[in-house]
């Protein structure tokens, strides 16, 4: 379920919203140059389009996730590669390409232009997807069948699922999720994803 959001352009370069943990997926890789008061690196571009995010048109929002040239164990790239589910190893050839298509979430924080000031998202990091749906835990339900309310909240915390976005699947009536079935309810833990 995509959670439409306008990202504004920016600059030249695009602010997507409140900074946080968006899914993504990686549509792209190609190696680049960036100049700055160091000298010109080479850099490992992947370009992640954000499936909770559309623009103005309804298109998927595409932003670039940067890590330097440089891959050894201890190097940006190497962890993010890792965390795409790509392995790298000391002493062998990687295909970047096979990032293309891999699911990932992206830490998104805010930039500031040095030029006009204005407001900027760049990815910081690149994180595991999150892990599928899961089975509802013995802790979810009491002995009983019924929610146990106290953990139902604790997974939505877990999930990035905030009560307002509990509120707004309801339709604005937090009480009615005490009369819905058990079922529904854990329903919600998997068509929501909180970011």
């Amino acid at each position: 379920m995509a959670l439409p959001i306008h990202a504004n352009a920016s600059g030249g370069t695009v602010h997507v919203g409140p900074p946080g943990l968006y899914d993504v997926v990686i549509a792209g890789v190609k190696k680049d140059e960036l100049t700055s008061t160091f000298g010109t690196n080479d850099v490992c571009r992947f370009q992640c389009r954000l499936l909770q995010v559309l623009d103005s048109d309804g298109e998927p929002v595409v932003i670039d996730a940067i890590a330097n040239w440089l891959l050894s164990p201890m190097s940006k790239l190497w962890a993010w590669l890792e965390n795409l589910g790509m392995h790298p190893q000391v002493g062998f050839d990687l295909d970047l390409e096979d990032a293309i298509g891999r699911q990932a979430v992206a830490s998104i924080i805010d930039g500031t232009s040095s030029k006009d000031g204005s407001l900027f998202s760049k990815v910081d990091a690149l994180y595991a997807p999150k892990r599928g749906a899961m089975a509802p835990g013995a802790d979810l339900l009491t002995p009983q069948g019924g929610v146990n309310w106290t953990a139902f909240w604790a997974e939505c915390g877990r999930r990035h699922i905030t009560r307002e976005m509990v509120v707004d699947a309801l339709g604005g009536d937090i009480n009615s999720i005490t009369i819905m079935p058990v079922n529904d309810v854990l329903q919600i833990l998997e068509d929501l994803r909180g970011i």
